[in-house]
């Protein structure tokens, strides 16, 4: 179905991706109460990238992100799912690299 396929409820919600956990077996290590979460942002890198629906070429694009834009970052395999006006949607990760913060807003090299 090119061009018009959508990431399904179940596989989001099988990702965390709705309620912004991790994935299972994501290999994060559990917060502790009252540490705070370090903050993951994606960086566009190509000139100009497809957001799309889903993680592929074969999902709709929905918007062009330009180089040096970030977005929030959730991790996937090969394809980078970022928050785009409250709803995800995909980058290719050749295009693009996750940037993290700390409650300061300092970015952590990773």
């Amino acid at each position: 179905m090119a061009g018009g396929k959508r990431a399904d409820r179940a596989t989001l919600e099988a990702l965390g991706l709705l309620k912004g956990e991790a994935p299972e077996n994501s290999g994060e290590t559990p917060k502790t109460p009252g540490e705070s979460p370090a903050r993951q942002l994606v960086e566009i890198t190509g000139g100009t990238v497809n957001v799309r629906t889903g993680p592929g070429t074969d999902y709709a694009p929905v918007k062009i992100a330009k180089q040096g834009e970030t977005y929030e970052a959730v991790d996937t395999d090969g394809w980078q799912a970022i928050l785009l006006d409250g709803e995800i949607r995909w980058v290719s990760q050749k295009f693009s690299r996750a940037l993290k913060f700390d409650e300061n807003d300092e970015e952590i090299v990773v």
